[in-house]
């Protein structure tokens, strides 16, 4: 059973103290600039390689998945999300309508999806509380 969301929190100044997997817990936001500025040396911490064959080739599995997607997700596209589905046989794919990256941090209803998804993996989890929900409200100002 997985969780997807695309989203983690790393301490890259205590990365050098944890073997790979076991990486302290912090906040550090994961937008491509500020991981952009951490994310050589992190490589060189964990031992980087250049990606073989497996890392360019799609992900299959049957393994139960919930997709969670954000609409405006500034850092994992939705439509990555979907792509990522197709090949995950037993997977369930939700776009959170106005929300950015870290859907697992959108409320009461993502935790109702995710605890959902968790007693019943092999069902699509009730989403019904998406529907509710709203994206921004855009509001221009008046002009003369």
């Amino acid at each position: 059973m997985a969780v997807t969301d695309f989203h983690a929190q790393t301490d890259t100044n205590s990365v050098k103290d944890h073997p790979p997997g076991r990486v302290a817990i912090c906040s550090l936001s994961l937008t491509e600039f500020a991981l952009g500025k951490h994310i050589v040396d992190i490589a060189e911490k964990w031992g980087d390689r250049v990606a073989g064959s497996a890392e360019h080739r799609a992900v299959k599995s049957d393994i139960p998945t919930l997709i969670l997607a954000g609409e405006f997700d500034q850092n994992t596209p939705s439509y990555w999300g979907k792509l990522a589905g197709e090949t995950l046989n037993n997977s369930h794919y939700i776009e959170f309508p106005g929300a950015g990256h870290g859907v697992i941090n959108n409320g009461v209803c993502a935790l109702s999806v995710i605890k959902a998804f968790f007693d019943t993996p092999t069902s699509r989890p009730d989403d019904r509380c998406v529907e509710l929900l709203t994206g921004p409200i855009f509001v221009m100002s008046e002009t003369d």
